[in-house]
């Protein structure tokens, strides 16, 4: 019987951690773990931004598994995610999408990088984002939003361009909603959004209240 190899090359990370532990505990006959440079595998697990997918497929007659999908982290940040849809919406021609609220993605400028091996701190170049358009847009947004009531992070423009050149990583400046989807009572509701279930059950007094363990099932939000 062919013994499985696997690979973990995120070393920091406690979930890939405790599975090679199961893999090298209760499943000692099947897997044994690999050194994190070895070519030939049949599991490997790893960040996703590190995954090596150029390496896989290359073994005649073995299937290279891994832990995530190619590209995956364009689902998983808002930044990629916001800049995929407009660019299709802008390939296909169409209007931009009723159910995308008005977003720009912002990239801070005159963003360090400093070198591992000398210490040494440059200026990464600058790439394109939706900063114009943004700026743009900002005269015909104020005058119709008005002075509107409700939750504000701010109905500055530039205010938030400021903060936004005083990180080192991307945000998306999104239009608030005025005029949410509500459930029956009022209630906003979200899809999949496991870190909201976690601190509602935690530190919200209604938990449970309308939905055993706040949640619904697509029947009945149907």
């Amino acid at each position: 019987m062919e013994q499985y190899g696997f690979i973990r090359r995120d070393t920091g990370s406690s979930v890939y951690k405790a599975a090679s532990r199961y893999l090298l505990e209760a499943r000692k006959h099947d897997w044994k773990k690999l050194p994190a440079n070895t070519s030939s595998f049949h599991l490997m697990f790893g960040e996703r931004n590190k995954l090596p997918f150029g390496r896989l497929g290359h073994d005649p007659g073995r299937k290279n598994l891994v832990n995530y999908y190619r590209g995956s982290d364009i689902l998983c940040r808002k930044t990629a995610l916001v800049k995929v849809f407009k660019e299709y919406c802008s390939l296909v021609k169409y209007s931009y999408p009723k159910w995308l609220p008005q977003s720009f993605r912002i990239l801070p400028k005159n963003i360090k990088q400093t070198s591992i091996r000398n210490s040494s701190t440059t200026l990464m170049k600058e790439k394109p984002d939706d900063r114009d358009e943004l700026l743009a847009t900002n005269v015909s947004l104020t005058q119709e939003e008005g002075s509107s009531d409700g939750i504000k992070i701010s109905d500055d423009v530039h205010t938030l361009l400021e903060y936004v050149d005083q990180q080192e990583k991307a945000f998306v400046i999104q239009r608030y909603i005025r005029n949410p989807l509500l459930l029956q009572g009022k209630r906003k509701f979200d899809i999949s959004h496991l870190t909201n279930h976690c601190l509602q059950k935690d530190m919200s007094e209604n938990f449970g209240r309308f939905e055993d363990g706040n949640e619904m099932f697509f029947e009945e939000f149907n």
